[in-house]
């Protein structure tokens, strides 16, 4: 039988039957031929010289290449077209012959995609975070092989495969249960839906039980759970061997707040459903493993990716909605489509985008969906769908929702023609607009900005992007750099660096260009200073935002 389907059936079975079964589906996993085997190879990697990486990567892309044009209509198809020829394939610079492969060519040339040497597989769907879920078909080996990875990975950190145990936070289906035991994958998984300040005693209380030496899951509810605990006035420090970080980007604020509170590395690594790419963070940036896919970067820095993996669906030069930035030889850094946005709860629980994507049948008709938020523990979720839905299939996305939210938020389906988009044209899977009165535990504002983070808030919650306030006139002709810092939402000072001294006509010609572009919705003054502020990476960042405890923009 199809292991994906025994593990789906071991995750649907009631708790009090797990248990038993638990040790053979483990089994399934760590004792796997394919686990194994990629888990040696991955041991034997750690000691390659340069050389022999590269050239094990270009045997495994070759490999790959004549696999997808041996077995799939689609890759025969183009490859005869371009007269490209894998039997020869020498250097990796040829791989630019090959035309990119985009989310939506994958769609229409879904079947012509799959492999016909592969028939044990499952299908998988990416998060939908773009706002329309890709499916993709994987082998049942890739499977195997992907844990390889993360828990080769995860090694580094001191993580034991045979018997590390996870504190696990993610967007799992719990009810509202606070915590579960699952022996499948050794962890304890706590329920990030129902944590506040009234519980977080509890979960403490239960992981300790546990004896979990790691913590796992989303940034932003790990976050959560450090931030509540911080309030708690409870000691985390010295609890876990590292942080394991999945699915969302790690943003400044909560680093900051994970760190101190915990004490311990943090380990993130980066990839896809599609499992195409397989990036590891390693002090300054992420490094792709090489046995996992070939990596180009397009002229918008954008991640195209071929895989290894998976034999079924085999994906060559796809290109990822993701941004890749070079820092240093072979380092990057990696900014996601994903956001921080977060829907609360009425106690203040946080809910992510991340944790309340859908991988199953729950939007099988749905083009797109979208939460919009406006008052704490109420949200609306719309569905754009070409066919109009009835009760019935409107219900059944209501059930799955109430199922995945629980009793933090109450959710209201509806369907709509059009989604909501930034005026970049991005989407975003939450639009938040819950009042400023207070919507956190501790009053405090998440900063998420657009593109880099970097936003202005105007008094009524407007929010001014950096791009949106870059001067390409003559206002800034004696200054060599400038900055925006905001303590408080509706104000601002904007600091200018020059080697001159600048008359008072000066900056008041500053000041009325600012005010020009900024309007009414934010006061700002301008200052001239000698130093602006940098990253700890040493990075400039046009706009300083931070957070107080009263609740305003810092």
């Amino acid at each position: 039988m199809n292991f994906n389907y025994i593990k789906k059936a071991y995750e649907r079975m009631p708790y009090v039957f797990k248990a038993p079964f638990a040790g053979f589906i483990r089994g399934r996993i760590i004792d796997n031929k394919a686990f194994q085997q990629q888990y040696r190879e991955l041991v034997e990697h750690d000691n390659m010289s340069l050389t022999d990486m590269e050239n094990r990567q270009r045997s495994l892309l070759k490999d790959a290449l004549i696999h997808a044009y041996e077995h799939t209509r689609y890759y025969h198809k183009i490859f005869d077209e371009i007269e490209f020829d894998p039997y020869s394939f020498l250097n990796c610079v040829e791989m630019k012959r090959i035309p990119v492969l985009t989310k939506g060519e994958l769609k229409l040339n879904f079947e012509d995609l799959c492999a016909d040497d592969v028939s044990s597989s499952y299908t998988v769907t990416t998060g939908g975070t773009t706002g329309s879920p890709t499916t993709v078909q994987m082998s049942n080996e890739a499977f195997y092989r992907e844990w390889a990875f993360i828990y080769h990975f995860w090694s580094k950190f001191g993580y034991d495969y045979t018997k590390s145990r996870l504190a696990t936070f993610r967007g799992v289906q719990m009810g509202n249960k606070i915590c579960e035991i699952n022996p499948m994958y050794q962890e304890i998984r706590m329920n990030p839906f129902l944590m506040n300040k009234d519980n977080i005693e509890t979960y403490w209380k239960k992981i300790n039980e546990y004896r979990a030496d790691f913590i796992y899951g989303y940034p932003s509810a790990i976050y959560n759970f450090c931030k509540l605990a911080n309030q708690a006035d409870i000691k985390l420090k010295g609890t876990f061997k590292a942080v394991l970080l999945i699915s969302e980007n790690l943003y400044p604020f909560q680093e900051e707040v994970i760190k101190k509170s915990l004490d311990c590395p943090i380990a993130i690594f980066y990839g896809h459903s599609e499992r195409a790419v397989f990036g590891e963070k390693l002090d300054k940036g992420y490094v792709f493993n090489p046995l996992y896919g070939f990596t180009e970067l397009s002229e918008n820095d954008e991640p195209i990716v071929t895989g290894f993996i998976n034999k079924k669906m085999p994906l060559i030069r796809y290109l990822v909605d993701d941004t890749v930035r070079p820092i240093e030889e072979d380092k990057y850094d990696i900014e996601g489509h994903r956001d921080s946005s977060v829907i609360y709860g009425t106690d203040g629980e946080e809910i992510s985008a991340a944790a309340i994507n859908f991988h199953d049948n729950t939007f099988e008709k749905i083009e797109a969906y979208q939460f919009v938020q406006e008052v704490r523990g109420q949200c609306k979720l719309l569905v754009k769908s070409e066919s109009r839905l009835t009760d019935k299939e409107l219900e059944k996305i209501q059930h799955n929702v109430v199922q995945k939210l629980g009793t933090a938020i109450q959710c209201e389906v509806e369907q709509c023609e059009q989604l909501t988009y930034t005026n970049r044209g991005k989407f975003k899977l939450i639009i938040q607009n819950c009042s400023w009165g207070g919507v956190t535990l501790d009053k405090q504002y998440t900063v998420i900005g657009h593109h880099n983070g970097d936003v202005l808030y105007g008094s009524n919650g407007e929010e001014i992007s950096a791009a949106a306030i870059n001067f390409h006139d003559n206002t800034f002709e004696k200054i060599e750099a400038y900055q925006f810092v905001q303590e408080v939402r509706g104000q601002c000072k904007l600091l200018v660096k020059s080697e001159s001294r600048l008359t008072d006509k000066e900056l008041e010609k500053i000041q009325h260009s600012v005010v020009q572009k900024l309007g009414t919705a934010i006061q700002c003054e301008v200052e001239q200073c000698e130093q602006l502020t940098y990253t700890n990476r040493g990075k400039f960042k046009l706009i300083i935002q931070n957070v107080l405890d009263d609740g305003y923009i810092k």
